[in-house]
């Protein structure tokens, strides 16, 4: 089964049949059930599938399983802007301004304007 197919049975397998597809909240809850309802191994080469859970970690307060998922998306693509921008909001938090401004510089030299921003106004 290709990965599209994987993604539509697993998002039909948790909606209620006859029942009306939630919005706002909670269709975030029912992206993030598809998200991990879908086997790792079929998105193992997905760098989004790691940002996607990054921030997931992120929002839970695990910011050392953010930041091991933000490493492995940029393994599987060092382009991603998403990931650095992602990676040194974390490290922020973490208070690793060092590692933060790095990966900014990083996000900004691939386009990223907030970045840039953040750059300009909190990094040496």
């Amino acid at each position: 089964m290709n990965r599209r197919n994987t993604v539509i049975a697993a998002f039909l397998s948790v909606i209620s049949v006859g029942q009306p597809l939630a919005i706002g909240t909670a269709a975030v809850l029912i992206s993030t059930t598809v998200l991990f309802s879908v086997p790792e191994t079929a998105q193992a080469e997905s760098a989004g599938f790691y940002v996607n859970r990054g921030i997931t970690k992120y929002s839970a307060g695990d910011y050392s399983g953010a930041l091991s998922d933000y490493r492995k998306a940029i393994e599987i693509n060092p382009n991603l802007l998403q990931a650095y921008t992602n990676r040194g909001l974390t490290k922020e938090k973490i208070g690793d301004m060092k590692g933060a401004c790095f990966d900014w510089r990083r996000a900004s030299s691939l386009g990223d304007e907030k970045s840039a921003k953040w750059v300009r106004n909190q990094c040496e």
